[in-house]
């Protein structure tokens, strides 16, 4: 299983996600692995998180990508002909498949939009999922999870602001991620994250992402010991 995350300021967006894929159900029996590679940039202000059926989410995601003719950025350029890919590759692949046997793969679509004055500089979130035909969801409340969603949901909605800096997005997002990791075994392995900012997006390393999450926790119980 998995849990990905992308949540917006704003001018700008932080996306993250674990690092852990299961094969098998956890009321039987299941194995895991730490290698799970969930976050694409697709476009120099868009990145895709992918959960569900990894393998064939990778392979969708790949395809789209190698079938582009020409560069693009712009999360509604890149969301629309990601669902029509989608949407295509599903049709000619499953169309014998009755529907309670077809794979589940699902993508959180997050990045910039263009002012008029050129600048990419609008948040937006989308999602799509192959059980309800890739039709994109808009988040417009500024966050969206994917996989195991439930802790994440219910820390986003306590401690997410419109207003956060950058920093404080980042420690809130690994803080969401490491969180659920305690609660539930199927998510964790190493976090991985990225900015995506007017001046293009760039991937935080190790050393940041547990920077940005101690910083958060630390704030958290200074604010927790003024009150």
């Amino acid at each position: 299983m998995t849990l990905v995350t992308a949540a917006q300021g704003s001018n700008f967006i932080v996306v993250g996600a674990d690092s852990r894929g299961t094969f098998g159900h956890p009321d039987v029996a299941f194995s895991s692995y730490d290698v799970m590679q969930k976050m694409v940039l697709i476009a120099p202000h868009v990145v895709v998180l992918s959960y569900g059926a990894g393998e064939v989410g990778d392979n969708l995601l790949n395809e789209c990508r190698e079938s582009l003719q020409q560069p693009m950025d712009g999360v509604r350029a890149v969301l629309q002909i990601l669902q029509a890919f989608c949407q295509q590759r599903w049709n000619q692949w499953f169309v014998s498949v009755p529907f309670q046997f077809r794979p589940v793969v699902a993508y959180i679509v997050a990045g910039l939009e263009r002012t008029q004055s050129g600048e990419y500089s609008i948040p937006l979130i989308y999602s799509m999922d192959s059980r309800m035909g890739f039709a994109p969801a808009f988040h417009r409340y500024g966050w969206a999870n994917g996989g195991v969603p439930i802790y994440a949901i219910y820390i986003l909605g306590r401690r997410y602001r419109l207003d956060m800096s950058v920093d404080e997005l980042c420690g809130l997002v690994a803080y969401a991620i490491s969180e659920t990791a305690t609660q539930d075994q199927r998510v964790g392995g190493a976090i991985r994250m990225m900015k995506i900012l007017p001046e293009g997006t760039r991937e935080l390393n190790e050393m940041e992402i547990r920077s940005a999450l101690d910083n958060y926790i630390q704030m958290g119980s200074r604010r927790g010991s003024n009150e």
